[in-house]
Protein backbone atom coordinates (compact mmCIF):
# COMPACT_ATOMS: atom_id res chain seq x y z
CA UNK A 1 0.00 0.00 0.00
CA UNK A 2 1.62 3.41 -0.91
CA UNK A 3 1.50 6.32 0.58
CA UNK A 4 0.99 9.43 -1.70
CA UNK A 5 1.24 13.08 -0.52
CA UNK A 6 -2.43 13.60 -0.31
CA UNK A 7 -2.53 10.80 2.29
CA UNK A 8 0.05 12.55 4.29
CA UNK A 9 -0.72 15.48 4.10
CA UNK A 10 -4.74 14.68 5.25
CA UNK A 11 -2.69 12.50 7.93
CA UNK A 12 -0.74 15.57 9.18
CA UNK A 13 -3.90 17.61 8.88
CA UNK A 14 -6.32 15.06 10.64
CA UNK A 15 -3.11 15.41 13.69
CA UNK A 16 -3.46 19.55 13.62
CA UNK A 17 -7.01 19.32 14.19
CA UNK A 18 -6.40 16.55 17.34
CA UNK A 19 -3.58 18.17 18.52
CA UNK A 20 -5.69 21.95 18.55
CA UNK A 21 -8.57 19.76 20.10
CA UNK A 22 -6.03 18.28 23.12
CA UNK A 23 -4.97 22.14 23.57
CA UNK A 24 -8.24 23.40 23.99
CA UNK A 25 -9.49 20.47 25.87
CA UNK A 26 -6.51 21.32 28.52
CA UNK A 27 -7.36 25.02 28.44
CA UNK A 28 -10.35 23.63 29.50
CA UNK A 29 -9.60 21.35 32.47
CA UNK A 30 -7.15 24.03 33.84
CA UNK A 31 -9.28 26.90 34.14
CA UNK A 32 -11.53 24.29 35.60
CA UNK A 33 -9.22 23.75 38.24
CA UNK A 34 -8.36 27.52 39.05
CA UNK A 35 -11.44 28.11 39.78
CA UNK A 36 -12.32 24.87 41.68
CA UNK A 37 -8.78 26.45 43.45
CA UNK A 38 -10.44 29.25 44.20
CA UNK A 39 -13.51 28.47 45.50
CA UNK A 40 -11.87 26.25 48.26
CA UNK A 41 -9.27 28.55 48.70
CA UNK A 42 -12.18 30.98 49.80
CA UNK A 43 -14.43 28.61 51.59
CA UNK A 44 -11.08 27.76 53.45
CA UNK A 45 -10.68 31.23 54.58
CA UNK A 46 -14.41 31.67 55.58
CA UNK A 47 -13.60 28.49 57.86
CA UNK A 48 -10.55 29.75 59.32
CA UNK A 49 -12.46 33.55 59.97
CA UNK A 50 -15.30 31.51 61.89
CA UNK A 51 -13.01 29.08 63.85
CA UNK A 52 -11.38 32.83 64.89
CA UNK A 53 -14.09 34.15 65.66
CA UNK A 54 -15.33 32.01 67.68
CA UNK A 55 -12.02 31.26 69.81
CA UNK A 56 -11.97 34.95 70.63
CA UNK A 57 -15.25 35.23 71.76
CA UNK A 58 -14.74 31.96 73.89
CA UNK A 59 -11.51 33.83 75.31
CA UNK A 60 -13.94 36.53 75.77
CA UNK A 61 -16.24 34.83 78.29
CA UNK A 62 -13.34 32.74 79.94
CA UNK A 63 -11.93 36.68 80.59
CA UNK A 64 -14.59 37.67 81.89
CA UNK A 65 -15.90 34.63 84.16
CA UNK A 66 -12.46 34.80 85.65
CA UNK A 67 -12.33 38.05 86.31
CA UNK A 68 -14.78 37.95 89.55
CA UNK A 69 -13.19 35.33 90.83
CA UNK A 70 -9.54 36.66 90.93
CA UNK A 71 -11.39 39.84 92.45
CA UNK A 72 -12.89 37.72 95.31
CA UNK A 73 -9.33 35.96 95.55
CA UNK A 74 -6.31 37.87 94.58
CA UNK A 75 -3.65 36.31 96.56
CA UNK A 76 -5.10 32.97 95.62
CA UNK A 77 -5.31 33.74 91.91
CA UNK A 78 -1.61 35.20 92.06
CA UNK A 79 -0.76 32.00 93.39
CA UNK A 80 -2.15 30.04 91.40
CA UNK A 81 -0.53 32.04 87.67
CA UNK A 82 3.05 31.85 90.00
CA UNK A 83 3.02 27.59 89.78
CA UNK A 84 1.37 27.34 86.56
CA UNK A 85 4.01 29.34 85.14
CA UNK A 86 7.48 27.58 87.33
CA UNK A 87 5.21 24.33 85.94
CA UNK A 88 5.54 25.49 82.40
CA UNK A 89 9.29 26.88 82.70
CA UNK A 90 10.13 23.52 84.01
CA UNK A 91 8.54 21.64 81.18
CA UNK A 92 10.77 23.81 78.67
CA UNK A 93 13.62 23.56 80.31
CA UNK A 94 13.37 19.57 79.98
CA UNK A 95 12.74 19.69 76.38
CA UNK A 96 15.96 22.27 76.13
Amino acid sequence: MATTAGDTDKYYEDLRTEVDTLRKDLQSVTQTLRELATSESRAARERVRQSAAEAQAKGKEAVESVGPAIAERPFTSVATAFGVGLMIGALLNRRQ
